[in-house]
C-alpha cells in the first residue's frame, strides 16, 4: 500500500501481471542498492584522494625539512633559498617557506615574499597552528612543520627559544566535486 488505497497494481494498471509486478520491484529495489553502491564507491574515491594529498604535502615538507637542516644549521641562508626554489618546482606545489613564529615569512620560494606576513587563512593568530589548513575553495593544503631549536642553532638563535619558525608547504589538489562529476559520467555512460 502506497498512499490511501493506491497500490502498485493501481499505478501499473489492473491487467498487470504479478509477473510484471515483480519484475519492476526487483528493479526498483537493484537501482536503488546500485544508486548506494555508488554513492559509497564516490566518497571512498574522494578520501583517497584527499589521502594522497595529504601524503605528498607530507613527503613533500618532510623532504624539505631534512634537506635544509644542513644549510640551516651551517647558517647558509643562499643554500636554504635555492633549496627552497628547487623544491618548488613540483608542478602542484604553490609555494614553500620559513616563517618566524610571528608570521613572519623569513625564506621563501618565491623570493618577493620574504619580509611578508602571512595570510591570516594560512596562520592562525590565536594558539599554536595547525598540522594542516585544508581550503576547499581555494583547493589548497597547507602544511606546516615547527623548526625546533638545536644546539646547531644557537650559533644564529638564542637558545631558550623552543620553536625557531615554521616550515610551511602549500599544495593545489584537484577539485574533488568535479573529480566525482567526472566519475559520476563515467557511471551514467
Amino acid at each position: 500500500m502506497l498512499h490511501k488505497g493506491l497500490t502498485i497494481s493501481h499505478i501499473l494498471g489492473a491487467g498487470v501481471s504479478a509477473k510484471i509486478k515483480i519484475i519492476v520491484g526487483i528493479s526498483a529495489i537493484m537501482l536503488m542498492v546500485i544508486a548506494a553502491y555508488v554513492i559509497i564507491t564516490l566518497r571512498s574515491q574522494a578520501d583517497q584522494l584527499m589521502g594522497r594529498v595529504r601524503s605528498d604535502a607530507e613527503l613533500i615538507a618532510t623532504l624539505t625539512e631534512r634537506v635544509i637542516a644542513r644549510a640551516m644549521a651551517e647558517g647558509n641562508s643562499r643554500e636554504v633559498e635555492g633549496i627552497l626554489e628547487q623544491i618548488s618546482r613540483v608542478p602542484y606545489l604553490l609555494g614553500i617557506r620559513i616563517v618566524d613564529p610571528g608570521g613572519t615569512i623569513l625564506r621563501s620560494s618565491n623570493p618577493s615574499e620574504a619580509g611578508q606576513r602571512v595570510a591570516l587563512s594560512q596562520w592562525p593568530q590565536d594558539g599554536p597552528p595547525p598540522e594542516r589548513i585544508w581550503d576547499q575553495q581555494e583547493g589548497t593544503i597547507g602544511i606546516l612543520r615547527p623548526i625546533r631549536n638545536q644546539p646547531a642553532c644557537y650559533t644564529c638563535h638564542i637558545e631558550n627559544q623552543t620553536t625557531i619558525g615554521f616550515l610551511s608547504v602549500r599544495l593545489s589538489f584537484p577539485s574533488v566535486a568535479s573529480r566525482l562529476a567526472q566519475q559520476w559520467k563515467v557511471i551514467v555512460l
